[in-house]
Formats: C-alpha cells, structure tokens, sequence
C-alpha cells in the first residue's frame, strides 16, 4: 500500500498548494487513455479500506478494493483485463493476490484461502485433541 507523504507549505502560496495536492492520492484521477481512468479513495470508515474507483468515460464501471476484492457490491468482470493489469502496475492494486486456482471461488485472494485453509486445519487438530 502507498506509504505516508508529507507537505509542509505556505497556503497563501498557489503553486505550493498545487504542487501538494498533486501528491495526494485522495480523490486522484488517473487517465489510462482516452475513455479509461481510474480514481484513488482513501478509506473513509473503519470497516473499508482504499479503493478505486474504475471509470469509462467519467462514470464507474467496477470499484475495487486495492487488495484485489470488490467494494460497493461492484461486479468486478466488468473491468477489461489489461486494465487490472495496468492498475497493479501503477501499484493501484495488489490484484496478483488472486491466484488462477482460487478463480473459480470468484476471485477471493489467495492470502483469504490460504487463512482459511489453516484455520480448517486447526479446527480439525482441535477436534482430534478432544475426541482423544
């Protein structure tokens, strides 16, 4: 995830405001080319993290999560491939979480599987310590 910036300037001093504004990544556009953009939110809640908002001519197609998963009860496949692909080389998202195998689980990131998967093993060791 983008690590913390600091600006210290004049706010009387336009071109100092504009020039820390740019830093920001709150609220930032991103043209990917002429109709495609995508749009950097911060979390506003503690129940929500950053994300992005995925945009074809200004409008939302698909908000995504920058761990790879949906917000908003977006539906994902609505964004073009090679958009995701853009997106995490921007470092917009860390959508290589999403493995191929775990694909056809709708797309849940590996570190999510890989957590259940060891909570599952450790409930059934559990079990078996129990049952002893």
């Amino acid at each position: 995830m983008p690590g913390y910036r600091f600006a210290f300037f004049e706010t009387n001093d336009v071109e100092a405001t504009k020039l820390a504004a740019s830093m920001l990544e709150e609220g930032r556009t991103y043209p990917i080319d002429k109709r495609w953009s995508v749009r950097v939110d911060r979390s506003h809640a503690n129940s929500e993290m950053t994300h992005n908002h995925v945009q074809l001519k200004n409008r939302d197609v698909a908000i995504i999560n920058y761990d790879g998963t949906p917000s908003h009860n977006s539906d994902l496949s609505k964004i073009p491939s090679w958009i995701r692909d853009w997106m995490r080389d921007e470092g917009l998202t860390e959508h290589y979480l999403v493995s191929e195998e775990n694909k056809s689980l709708g797309g849940v990131p590996a570190g999510v599987v890989s957590y259940a998967v060891g909570h599952e093993e450790t409930m059934t060791k559990a079990g078996d310590l129990i049952s002893r």
